[in-house]
């Protein structure tokens, strides 16, 4: 399981509230504890709504990855995840990533 992924996942989920080293393994712990479980119940929301912070190579790649992977994402936790946010330096600049439905830079 990606480290990242997990760390999200463990952060919805209320175990960990920072980022270190140390958190990255309770998160996978907490993941794979969870994962005996058809699904991951994380709130009682539907919809987990996300911002990223930069639109360049990673911040792209990070959209366009939950785009690409939305049906696993709904299937691991239950929910559907909504990129809703792009903070960016420079609004004006072109991307090389097309933006979700509802998401503003």
């Amino acid at each position: 399981m990606n480290l990242q992924i997990a760390y999200i996942a463990a952060a919805a989920l209320g175990r960990v509230s920072s980022f270190t080293p140390s958190t990255i393994s309770t998160a996978r712990q907490t993941i794979f504890r969870s994962a005996s479980s058809s699904t991951l119940n994380m709130s009682s929301e539907d919809t987990i709504t996300l911002g990223i912070f930069g639109g360049g190579t990673v911040g792209g790649g990070i959209v366009e990855i939950l785009s690409n992977k939305a049906d696993y994402f709904k299937q691991l936790t239950g929910k559907s995840i909504e990129v809703k946010k792009v903070c960016v330096r420079d609004a004006s600049k072109p991307r090389d990533f097309t933006l979700p439905e509802g998401c503003s830079i």
